[in-house]
């Protein structure tokens, strides 16, 4: 046994949940002093619908921990009301041949209802990556403008895996404890708007708050507001 798991030993109770800001704390501590650890969490949902199909995305009220690269694709009409100062990348000709072959460079497009059509011809591409523009993760709207700052340090989006576990990230441990309770909270509500209108009832079982490299910890519901 290492010495950091005997320590995670000593110190983790895993028949108990914890305290939101007491699982802070001891993620803290047993934090890399090699570089920042992401804070990760897993969301179980029990629902009444055999084949939920979850998906959505979160503004956090606080930085995500992470960066990302937006692109653009909308018509010479459209790109005229766009505040190109916050847009990384412009989609033209000449990026979707590089998107065909395989050179992206960037995290996210946004685009328009009107101009969602003209990605198809790399659907086949983007799809796959998880990079196709959906109205429901907020990538297709009219109002790219509005959104576009905040969405390149505050933006998650998540979807229910197989076990109908929800896994994202909200933050990173150097940050305040205050901040990471108010990302998570605002996720969960997030998570709550997205419920199908064909689950009837949906219930968060088990909430686990963990490191890049640290444990998972159990979170009492109950020290959380959503």
């Amino acid at each position: 046994m290492t010495k950091k798991n005997k320590i995670i030993k000593e110190t983790i109770n895993k028949k108990i949940s914890y305290n939101f800001n007491k699982a802070i704390e001891i993620l803290k501590k047993l934090s890399s002093k090699n570089f920042i650890e992401t804070v990760e969490i897993s969301i179980n949902i029990q629902t009444n619908s055999k084949d939920l199909n979850m998906r959505g995305y979160s503004l956090l009220p606080n930085n995500s921990g992470k960066k990302l690269k937006i692109a653009v694709f909308v018509d010479d009409e459209e790109l005229k009301n766009i505040n190109s100062s916050n847009i990384d990348l412009f989609i033209d000709n000449k990026e979707i041949n590089n998107i065909k072959e395989n050179k992206i460079h960037f995290d996210i497009i946004m685009t328009t209802p009107k101009s969602i059509l003209k990605l198809s011809q790399i659907g086949n591409i983007l799809g796959p990556r998880g990079l196709m523009p959906n109205i429901k993760y907020g990538t297709i709207t009219n109002e790219i403008n509005k959104n576009i700052e905040d969405m390149k340090t505050k933006y998650i989006k998540f979807k229910n895996d197989k076990n109908n576990i929800i896994h994202a990230i909200i933050g990173k441990i150097n940050f305040e404890t205050s901040k990471l309770k108010e990302n998570l909270e605002s996720l969960i509500k997030d998570i709550k708007k997205s419920k199908p209108i064909e689950c009837k009832k949906m219930i968060i079982s088990k909430i686990t708050l963990s490191t890049t490299m640290g444990p998972g910890l159990t979170i009492n519901s109950n020290s959380l507001t959503y």
